[in-house]
């Protein structure tokens, strides 16, 4: 299970997967519940520094970075307009999909 960085100063308020607030927040060593989304930077351990392509057609989850959408958006060919942010790609690859 992921853990809130032990270094971090303050709280994080997470989401669920799917973009609700999830009512509490978590501090530095707290566990992240299954279901929660938290920024990678947020959490203990090795953060990868490049975006990762996701596998297939796999839609990346909720903690994927921006870039990983926008390579998933590309990829199924889902247009955005350029310096989109994050929830805006995630918003057209979703109206692309449906």
């Amino acid at each position: 299970m992921a853990k809130i960085r032990h270094d971090l100063v303050g709280v994080v308020h997470p989401y669920t997967a799917d973009g609700i607030p999830a009512g509490f927040h978590l501090s530095a060593g707290d566990d992240v519940p299954d279901g929660i989304v938290v920024g990678a930077h947020l959490l203990d351990g090795d953060v990868p520094e490049e975006p990762v392509e996701p596998a297939g057609d796999d839609v990346p989850d909720g903690r994927a970075s921006r870039d990983t959408w926008a390579a998933y958006a590309d990829k199924i060919g889902a247009a955005y307009p350029e310096g989109a942010s994050k929830a805006d790609i995630r918003a057209a690859v979703e109206a692309h999909t449906a």
